[in-house]
């Protein structure tokens, strides 16, 4: 008997980090369960004594921070002769490629715009320039107590709601690959766009073995990509499976549909990359009322999360609303409150675990 209570108490201790969640916080897992997974990995990682029978479950391998279908070729692998001396670093050549966050974790710094916009091409040029080195740039912490640095991305080019302080999952986009900063062409008379990638713990850089580099179509050595090769990311779906799915009434089944009004059926919404939240290959507008129109990639049209749970324009800084639940509300675009009725989510975006 004192062995069978023994047994059920190691039992209830096992399953207990789990069924602490509601049904309602669970209301896109069956669509998109890698996304949740990864969210419930970084709780259990930022435990104190983390359960050791689960930690091959919850480790979480590197992933390339290029979104996928994109290749990129290597310019310069580790401890690289231009600049990468005693650096386990990566620089990443490819057009216009979309950077995306190469693990879970929360962002820690975000220095985009004014002089990091710029360009140098010497030690003292980028000094004299206001310390410019890495242009436009990202740092992820991890819950391991890493961190991952996104280096040289273009001007203008970061994703709606990415701020210090956001959580992300791996593969969430975080900006476009450019060329700001210390980047050379040959005879440095001219910007190289490339995305300089590493992870530190503490100020020394890491080596990061990659899960992509187990497709065969991925020459790399002990799982690292190498300098003159090139690679093609593999583990994220493209965007349009990634970005797309219900706006959600949040934390409920209920969502909009293409009439803009409540409903019980679900209907996917595209979340671009730039923020539009598209439907048919329309776009939802607000120009002082909210309606779908043609996309023109204005800012009327682009859309961000915001840290209450609501969905603002970029243009008006508006958020959407219904005046109540009911299936039929139509759906419109309020000033701002912070109110229940201004609580949405589209699938593609996190939620925050506050109980684990």
């Amino acid at each position: 008997m004192k062995f069978l209570t023994v047994l059920l108490a190691l039992i209830s201790f096992l399953v207990a980090p789990v069924s602490v969640f509601s049904e309602t916080e669970f209301t896109d897992f069956e669509s998109n369960p890698e996304f949740k997974i990864n969210q419930i990995r970084q709780k259990y990682l930022q435990k104190d004594t983390p359960n050791l029978l689960f930690q091959d479950f919850f480790s979480q391998q590197w992933r390339f921070p290029i979104q996928a279908p994109n290749s990129f070729y290597v310019t310069q692998g580790y401890n690289g002769i231009f600049s990468h001396q005693n650096k386990q670093a990566l620089d990443m050549s490819t057009p216009n490629g979309v950077v995306a966050a190469a693990q879970s974790g929360t962002v820690g710094i975000v220095n985009f715009g004014g002089k990091w916009d710029g360009w140098c091409n010497s030690y003292n040029d980028c000094f004299n320039k206001g310390g410019i080195w890495n242009g436009n740039h990202i740092v992820i912490n991890h819950p391991n107590g890493t961190s991952s640095y996104y280096i040289h991305m273009k001007p203008n080019s970061l994703m709606p709601g990415i701020f210090e302080g956001k959580q992300v999952t791996i593969g969430t986009p975080l900006g476009i690959v450019g060329g700001t900063g210390f980047t050379c062409n040959i005879g440095c008379s001219a910007p190289f766009e490339h995305l300089h990638f590493q992870v530190n713990s503490g100020v020394n850089t890491i080596s990061t073995p990659f899960e992509d580099c187990q497709n065969v179509a991925n020459n790399c050595v002990n799982n690292i990509p190498q300098e003159g090769n090139d690679y093609l990311s593999i583990n994220y779906p493209p965007a349009n499976q990634l970005n797309t799915g219900p706006i959600y009434l949040y934390g409920q089944r209920k969502n909009i549909d293409q009439n803009l009004r409540i409903s019980n059926n679900k209907t996917n919404w595209f979340f671009s990359p730039t923020g539009e939240l598209q439907i048919n290959n329309l776009c939802l507008t607000d120009n002082g009322s909210l309606a779908i129109t043609t996309c023109s990639n204005t800012n009327s049209q682009k859309w961000t999360p915001d840290e209450d749970n609501s969905i603002k324009n970029i243009q008006t800084g508006r958020c959407l609303a219904r005046a109540n639940d009911n299936i039929n509300t139509i759906v419109t675009a309020e000033n701002c409150s912070g109110s229940l009725t201004q609580e949405f989510r589209h699938v593609s975006q996190p939620v925050i675990i506050n109980t684990f």
